[in-house]
């Protein structure tokens, strides 16, 4: 029911959170993450595992095997021959042996029906700068560029967490987002979010030759939509953090020092 759906989606946060930290401490790549995390989101939404309330742990375990998965297709072959088990499980408070390991990864690759090639939305997002570059947002500059790209791979990463976005946007359609996001920001918000994304939008169906009318529309549409929904996650994001600080703050604060924040409020 709906408590074992909740109970499900925080402990896939958690998991998500664990796999950005692995990336992050071993130098993968956000594509590498992106689809350890299709893996995952697959495996709990498709297979027909059952996991109990008092075993979440096999949630860490199947986690290990995506990401064990994702390092061995996506990232170089030294890279992947390294003690990549113990590795992976650095930044988790639960470890396991590597025979666990190795037989929860052949239980996800069944699952996956050995269908591990997918298109994550980062891979998009090079390309479409590509499309765009040299119009007024870029002018070929490469320092620019360069913090584009890292702006949008993070990007890429906090769609992660949200399961909405990857459930109701295409990876093509979250990049185009990504991209029009990062732009507005390069120029100092000087655009309106429809402004700016009619226009990226533009140039890229153009150079995809895809001319038609009501296509562009409906792109657009769905574009403009997930730039929505990621600004929605951000700023809720945002918010938690601001209060769990303030949290912390009052906390640690004196009576006499309450008082004070109190007036200067008034």
């Amino acid at each position: 029911g709906r408590e074992k759906i909740e109970r499900v989606m925080d402990a896939r946060m958690v998991l998500v959170e664990n796999l950005v930290r692995t990336q992050l401490t071993n130098d993968f790549s956000c594509v590498t993450t992106a689809l350890a995390v299709m893996y995952l989101d697959y495996f709990i939404a498709m297979s027909g595992y059952v996991i109990a309330s008092n075993s979440c742990w096999l949630y860490q375990l199947v986690s290990c095997a995506c990401m064990l998965i994702a390092v061995k297709f996506e990232e170089s072959e030294e890279t992947a021959r390294r003690d990549i088990s113990a590795r992976l499980q650095s930044t988790s408070d639960i470890s396991f042996d590597h025979v666990a390991v190795a037989k929860m990864e052949g239980i996800v690759l069944r699952e996956l029906d050995w269908a591990v090639s997918r298109v994550t939305p980062f891979q998009y997002v090079p390309y479409f700068l590509c499309l765009v570059d040299g119009q007024s947002f870029i002018r070929g500059d490469k320092d620019r560029t360069t913090k584009i790209l890292r702006r949008a791979e993070i990007l890429s990463l906090m769609v992660l967490y949200n399961v909405n976005i990857l459930a109701r946007c295409e990876s093509s359609v979250i990049a185009k987002a990504i991209l029009c996001i990062v732009l507005a920001e390069q120029c100092g918000h000087v655009y309106e979010e429809s402004c700016i994304a009619r226009t990226i939008v533009t140039h890229i169906l153009h150079h995809l030759y895809e001319h038609d009318a009501e296509h562009f529309e409906m792109v657009n549409a769905r574009v403009l939509e997930c730039m929505r929904m990621m600004t929605d996650f951000t700023n809720t994001v945002n918010a938690v953090v601001h209060r769990t600080r303030d949290c912390n703050m009052s906390a640690q604060m004196t009576g006499d020092q309450r008082q004070l924040r109190a007036v200067a409020a008034e």
